[in-house]
């Protein structure tokens, strides 16, 4: 049984390859080839602990991620089981492996929907999951300038990170959502972060934030201008994706705009319909894709052992 560390995650994975484990498991989740379970979730006192999981027949692995959360921080452990031997497999902390599925999944869903290369894209919050999805964007949209919104980011700051980028980091206010093809949201924000009403047409949002069902990133304007709200998977996204949820609540959302990624990696819907539309993409995170990110480390992992023993 391999015990990776959080270092070593970091070291196997990249968000090309992540993202393409991504499509290819959440296509076989559209053709009953793979499975999630949805995310069960305990309260005692103050502290929550939650688990989540999947099953991947095309490689025949299982994986089971479980946290607990104290005063807003996690604690991830993911275990992989091997459906051949039915034994389990490795153990991997599980940061580093929602840290480059959360962006490697922000970064398909940007080059699926967005029209062409925007020029601008902007970026509320900028904390560890915000920079990784900026930087997974930095490498698969050549953008001219990443505008970030976050009153924690300084011109100090900015200029550490400006050489790990290739586009121009530059900190903006909410006024730049007006001209940004792309708008992502990675916040702890329950209420809205921006005038939906502000958005152009054709513009492509990402909601990376919050998982609960009682809080939203996104106005109900953004909702109500959405052609298409896409999700991961909707059974999961239904009952936890506050956007979702609060917006077919309210009206703002109508159940003939919601489609998930195994129904477009199917092809049994598109993610636009015309270069005007406004598409929303929301993200709750799912157990298949920890599954799918965690078995890409390991077969990076057993790859490069075969290599040293050679």
């Amino acid at each position: 049984m391999n015990i990776l560390n959080d270092a070593q995650v970091s070291n196997l994975l990249d968000y090309e390859g992540t993202e393409d484990a991504l499509v290819s498991a959440f296509g076989d989740l559209g053709r009953s080839q793979a499975q999630a379970m949805v995310r069960s979730r305990v309260d005692c006192g103050p502290v929550k602990l939650s688990a989540m999981g999947a099953i991947w027949l095309r490689h025949q692995i299982a994986a089971v991620k479980c946290y607990p959360t104290i005063e807003g921080r996690f604690a991830f452990a993911l275990n992989l089981f091997d459906l051949h031997r039915n034994e389990l497999v490795a153990v991997l902390p599980g940061t580093e492996i929602t840290r480059f599925r959360t962006a490697a999944m922000a970064r398909l869903a940007a080059r699926a929907a967005c029209q062409g290369v925007p020029e601008i894209a902007c970026i509320f919050g900028f904390g560890t999951i915000g920079r990784s999805i900026g930087a997974a964007l930095d490498g698969a949209l050549p953008m001219q300038e990443l505008h970030i919104v976050d009153p924690a980011v300084d011109a100090q700051l900015l200029a550490s990170m400006q050489p790990a980028f290739k586009c121009r980091l530059k900190i903006a206010s909410v006024d730049s959502v007006e001209r940004s093809g792309l708008v992502i949201t990675a916040t702890r924000s329950k209420t809205p972060v921006f005038n939906g009403k502000r958005l152009a047409p054709g513009t492509t949002v990402i909601a990376m934030g919050t998982s609960l069902p009682n809080g939203s990133e996104l106005d109900e304007t953004t909702l109500c201008r959405a052609a298409r709200v896409v999700v991961e998977w909707k059974p999961q996204s239904i009952s936890e994706a506050g956007e979702v949820v609060l917006g077919l609540k309210c009206g703002a959302l109508s159940p003939d705009r919601l489609v998930d990624l195994p129904e477009l990696l199917t092809g049994r819907a598109n993610w636009r319909e015309s270069s005007s539309d406004i598409v929303v993409f929301k993200s709750v995170g799912i157990g298949l894709a920890d599954l799918a990110a965690a078995w890409l480390a390991c077969a990076r992992h057993k790859a490069a052992a075969r290599r040293e023993t050679v």
